[in-house]
Formats: structure tokens, C-alpha cells, sequence
């Protein structure tokens, strides 16, 4: 089963969805992982230190949603990342069911 982790896109979203720590942790489930290219940058970890856990590192948005079985992100992804989800694909991720519904907490 294949895990991406793809590139925050909300403004002034500094986190990230997995370490090389627990990436290192997928890879020793069997999980495979795709990361996309500077899903890290604003974490500080870079695309060498998901490499060296033993992610594939993929370049753009389109090929990791749609050959990932399960998307990590820390926010909700937008209409055009659901659109580039696979079919029976999973999400994992915040999706602060108020604000989806038109109400703030």
C-alpha cells in the first residue's frame, strides 16, 4: 500500500505531514512512500532527508494523488487535490467539519 505525502497548500501552513522518523516507520509496516517535492521545505526537512528514510520523491501534485492508496496532509485538501485522488483512495487529514458545513467554531 502506497502513503503520499503531498505539499501543504493553504497559506502559512508550515507543517508537514510525516518525518523521516515516521516515514522510517511506514517503510517498517510495509507501507511505501511517495513524498512530493518540498513537502518539507517550510518544516525544514528537506527532499535528501526523506530519501535517506526511503521515500520516492515525487515531483508534482498530480502523479502523487493519483498513485497514492492513502493522502496524509495536515489541512483539508482543496477541490483540485480531491480531483486528483484516485478512486478508493483514503484521506488522512484535519477537515474541521464546521467550517465545511459554513459555520466557524
Amino acid at each position: 500500500m502506497k502513503l503520499g505525502i503531498p505539499k501543504e497548500t493553504q497559506a502559512n501552513e508550515k507543517r508537514v505531514a510525516a518525518t523521516p522518523e515516521t516515514i522510517k516507520k511506514y517503510i517498517a509496516s510495509a507501507f511505501t512512500v511517495a513524498v512530493q517535492s518540498g513537502a518539507g521545505e517550510e518544516a525544514h526537512i528537506t527532499d535528501a532527508d526523506y530519501k535517506a528514510a526511503g521515500a520516492e520523491i515525487v515531483a508534482d501534485s498530480q502523479s502523487l494523488f493519483g498513485n497514492s492508496d492513502i493522502i496524509l496532509k495536515v489541512q483539508r485538501p482543496s477541490e483540485s487535490e480531491i480531483q486528483l485522488m484516485k478512486e478508493g483512495a483514503s484521506l488522512i487529514s484535519f477537515l474541521y467539519p464546521l467550517i465545511l458545513s459554513g459555520h466557524r467554531p
